[in-house]
């Protein structure tokens, strides 16, 4: 793969790496606002949020960018979401 396809590949990832938290924003919003939660499992988006703060991690540790624009949003937006289903 010669050095222009990387540059495209990266830049790709960027882009998918910031709409990943953006596409995430409408479940939070739901979350907040929906009258019945059934079939929103706390489990699924705790393990979620574990799986992006250990990806955050290591995004930083090993200076990996795209990651890095990734997973630090969806860590939060993410924790969020099991947040409000404790306390709902």
């Amino acid at each position: 793969m010669g050095k222009n396809k990387n540059k495209n590949l990266d830049k790709l990832t960027t882009m998918v790496g910031i709409c990943m938290p953006i596409v995430t924003l409408p479940q939070l919003y739901s979350v907040i606002t929906a009258d019945n939660l059934q079939g929103v499992s706390i489990v699924t988006w705790s393990f979620y949020t574990l799986q992006a703060g250990i990806f955050a991690l290591f995004s930083i540790k090993h200076k990996v960018k795209p990651l890095v624009i990734t997973y630090i949003p969806l860590l939060f937006i993410e924790f969020a979401i099991v947040l409000v289903l404790l306390i709902r």
